[in-house]
């Protein structure tokens, strides 16, 4: 089925911009007319990829974030954007954003403006990137929107690493645990077994146990390997699935300590990205579709929908919020000054921008309770390894 690209308007002056498949451009029209939209241009994209996919690779947000703001930075300077792309190309170290940024280039030559000709690469970019470029050549200023997108991927590619660098040492330690775990329990406790079979001593309930499982590990690995395995299979299965997606959207906003750092990190992003595209022009409602896509957790990804959807109906953003109680207080707060003064750009950079500080201080706390509690779990492993080891080792010698 045909593929068109599409900008319309609502009864209320809203603008749209999206992509939507239809038999034809009479359908179309039907169907926009349908839910209230009005058509102001449109054109079919055919013949290309999209760059859409399971096996299709996404660009990273780093190099989205440096091509933006260098891309805004040579706009500015009045560069013409063919020769800002070709400038670009050579400085991007990024293989396929250099192969795509060639291919753009060679479509924006052929009489495609820069928007249409990245819509061909939907798949590899947000779609934030989409609209604020929409949103710059409907403006005439495609510099400001580039830069705005360009500091909303940077602040987010900042806390992402930040929350990666946070969660690295604490897994790693749970890794090691395990692997000690295992190695003592496989490897170390077979060689005692021996030993103790010839004590007349009774052994303490933890060596029965850890004899009885070092058996079982070495006896039947196959098939607990194989059970692991399945086990994971089945869990990835179980969270691709509507219901598991909303499962673990709710259980990352109700963990002790994890639900409040992702609350606020989630705040960060809503806030940060609504802020990025109203101030670059784009409709409220478009901006709302694209901070839900974006926000990275499925369960308040349906919500913000939900949200959407009571918005396009005349109710207020902030009334909806408060419904939800996902956000914290500030966020709706914020929301209704900004409805109320016509400022919800320059209150949610304000709100970004402090939910941005929270975000590391609440990483920096987490990372400091979960630390000592896995280097706690380690120590009491290792503990009851080596204890089970010891005391009957000390009751053999007791009985001589």
């Amino acid at each position: 089925m045909p593929k068109f690209r599409y900008t319309a308007v609502s009864a209320q002056g809203a603008q749209e911009n999206g992509f939507r498949e239809a038999p034809d451009a009479h359908s179309l029209i039907t169907a926009l007319r349908a839910e209230g939209l009005f058509p102001v241009k449109y054109n079919e994209v055919a013949g290309e990829r999209e760059g859409t996919g399971l096996f299709v690779s996404k660009i990273k947000i780093k190099t989205l974030a440096i091509f933006c703001s260098q891309m805004a930075a040579v706009l500015k300077a009045g560069v013409p954007i063919s020769t800002a792309l070709e400038i670009m190309g050579g400085q991007i170290t990024d293989k396929e954003m250099k192969k795509i940024i060639v291919e753009v280039r060679e479509k924006l030559q052929m009489g495609r403006s820069l928007s249409e000709a990245f819509s061909v690469y939907r798949g590899r970019f947000p779609n934030m990137f989409h609209n604020m470029l929409e949103a710059g050549e409907a403006s005439g200023d495609l510099d400001s929107c580039l830069y705005r997108a360009g500091e909303a991927f940077t602040k987010q590619d900042k806390l992402n690493g930040k929350l990666r660098g946070a969660l690295m040492y604490p897994m790693t330690l749970l890794g090691m645990t395990v692997v000690v775990s295992v190695f003592l329990v496989a490897y170390i406790i077979p060689q005692f077994a021996t030993i103790f079979a010839d004590t007349e001593a009774g052994l303490p309930v933890t060596t029965k146990f850890l004899l009885g499982l070092s058996d079982g590990l070495r006896a039947h690995w196959k098939v607990l390997l194989a059970g692991l395995l399945l086990v994971i299979i089945l869990i990835r299965i179980g969270l691709s699935t509507e219901a598991g997606k909303l499962f673990m959207g709710r259980l990352k906003l109700r963990m002790p300590a994890v639900g409040k750092l992702m609350t606020v990190v989630y705040a960060g992003r809503y806030t940060r990205t609504l802020s990025a595209m109203s101030s670059a022009g784009v409709s409220l409602t478009t901006a709302l579709d694209v901070t839900a896509r974006s926000i990275g957790n499925y369960y308040v990804q349906n919500r913000l929908f939900e949200m959407l959807e009571v918005v396009k109906m005349g109710e207020s953003m902030s009334t909806q919020l408060e419904k939800m109680d996902i956000f914290p207080p500030m966020v709706m707060h914020m929301t209704r000054m900004g409805e109320e003064s016509g400022t919800l750009d320059e209150l949610f950079e304000k709100a970004a921008a402090f939910y941005e500080e929270q975000s590391e201080a609440a990483t920096a706390q987490l990372t400091a309770l979960l630390n000592p509690l896995i280097i706690g779990i380690m120590g009491v492993v290792v503990a009851v390894v080596i204890l089970s080891v010891i005391q009957p080792m000390f009751n053999m010698y007791s009985a001589i």
